[in-house]
């Protein structure tokens, strides 16, 4: 029968849960259209191209790009396509 865990056993618990909420907050935090806009960024389309794709107007576009930045902590395109190659939301 398995020995029930002391406290010293559950920390290590504690800290791989940690560990991995930031990657799972941000994944869950990012709406459908964010991780869509995310996506196609990824693949190079400037603003107006994503609208266009899309069908929603480019301020629409900037509100969401405004939004990932700040959902996945960086300020320019290249950081958040980069973060999100690392986080593996893009394939």
């Amino acid at each position: 029968m398995p020995r029930p865990k002391c406290r010293e056993d559950r920390s290590d618990d504690k800290d791989t849960l940690e560990a991995s909420k930031p990657a799972i907050s941000i994944v869950v935090a990012l709406t459908s259209r964010e991780v869509d806009i995310l996506r196609l960024m990824g693949e190079g389309l400037s603003n107006k191209q994503i609208a266009f794709q899309l069908s929603i107007t480019e301020g629409t576009v900037k509100t969401h790009v405004i939004n990932v930045y700040g959902k996945l902590q960086v300020n320019k395109r290249v950081q958040a396509i980069n973060k999100a190659k690392e986080l593996q939301l893009l394939n």
